[in-house]
C-alpha cells in the first residue's frame, strides 16, 4: 500500500521485473518502428535516385548519371536490409 506522506513504497521485486519488461518491450518496439521507417525512408530515395541515373526521371543534374544509378542501388539495398531487420525483429517475452 501506497503511503499517503509522501514516502516513496518499496515495490516488490516482481513489479520491479514486469515495469523492466515493459520498458524494454516498449524500447524493442520503438527501434522496430524506426528501423522500418528508416528503411521505407531509404527504399524511396534509392528508388528515385536510381530512376534518375538511369534516366527514367527527368529534369535534374542526376538525369544519365551512372554515379546516382549505382549511389540509388546501394542506398535501396541499406533501406530493404533496415526494413527487413525492423520487421524480423524479435520482441522478447
Amino acid at each position: 500500500m501506497a503511503r499517503l506522506d509522501g514516502a516513496r513504497a518499496r515495490s516488490s521485486p516482481c513489479v520491479t521485473v514486469l515495469l523492466n519488461e515493459t520498458r524494454a518491450r516498449i524500447v524493442l518496439l520503438d527501434m522496430r518502428l524506426l528501423l522500418l521507417v528508416l528503411g521505407l525512408l531509404g527504399l524511396l530515395v534509392g528508388a528515385i535516385w536510381i530512376g534518375q541515373g538511369a534516366g527514367w526521371i527527368g529534369g535534374s543534374f542526376m538525369t544519365g548519371s551512372r554515379f546516382w544509378l549505382i549511389i540509388g542501388i546501394v542506398v535501396a539495398i541499406v533501406g530493404l536490409v533496415l526494413v527487413i531487420g525492423g520487421a524480423r525483429s524479435p520482441v522478447r517475452r
